[in-house]
């Protein structure tokens, strides 16, 4: 297996953000025509953990309480402007999130929740629960323009939305048939996949150099003899 330099490295990153709101498989292909050597599998993986480097740190910025009241302020007031030039509704999120170095979904995000939390009349009056709710079922906010700011923002973003976390959700979901019926195959139980699953991901927490916490644990649904092997194989990485 070849490893790549850091030289070769910062170069398809560099392809990756020239590509700004290109598709993802527009940019896959440049990346490919590139750099051919590297397997198509491989590209896509930087890809994917650039991308969300760049969502993670975006999303540092809405855990700023002043900031996103300011951020909220300023999509009220361009709605409102938008409206009275355009005679319709117009998406306001997406180009807002593009000049503040955000993703269209996070910030639709934060809006909504400020939208809640001023109809609600405090921040206390709003739980997590309740964002989400609304968030999964736009039909529910009680504002015309949030309905159709979901709609765009969803289909804008690459990473988050109903529209990707639909599409995640269904290829889950046939990965997941497809590994049960070949764990059929050869005859391992249900107890010993999920024994396999928590030893493979505690022994790459150990490989990359983080400590497990005592929370890799064997809960209930493991037979005794299960739980005991998992005990005792969990130690050894220790």
């Amino acid at each position: 297996m070849s490893v790549l330099s850091s030289i070769v490295l910062h170069e398809i990153y560099d392809v990756i953000e020239m590509g700004g709101k290109t598709p993802s498989v527009k940019v896959l292909d440049q990346l490919q025509e590139r750099f051919n050597e590297i397997p198509r599998e491989s590209l896509y993986s930087i890809y994917s953990q650039r991308i969300r480097y760049k969502y993670g740190s975006a999303g540092r910025k809405l855990t700023d309480n002043d900031y996103c009241d300011k951020l909220y302020e300023t999509y009220k007031k361009r709605t409102f402007e938008s409206l009275k030039n355009n005679k319709r509704r117009l998406a306001i999120i997406p180009k807002l999130a593009e000049e503040r170095g955000l993703f269209p979904w996070m910030t639709f995000r934060a809006i909504l929740t400020r939208f809640l939390i001023e109809r609600a009349g405090n921040r206390t009056s709003v739980t997590k629960k309740q964002i989400q709710q609304v968030i999964k079922n736009p039909h529910l906010i009680k504002d015309v323009q949030l309905q159709l700011e979901a709609i765009h923002c969803s289909t804008q973003d690459q990473l988050q939305g109903l529209i990707t976390d639909s599409l995640r959700h269904i290829v889950g979901k046939d990965y997941e048939q497809i590994l049960e019926k070949e764990l059929k195959q050869v005859k391992i139980t249900i107890s010993e996949k999920v024994f396999f699953i928590i030893f493979t991901e505690r022994h790459r927490i150990h490989r990359r150099g983080s400590s497990a916490s005592n929370g890799t644990r064997c809960h209930s649904r493991f037979s005794s003899n299960s739980s005991h092997r998992c005990k005792q194989q969990a130690s050894l990485l220790d």
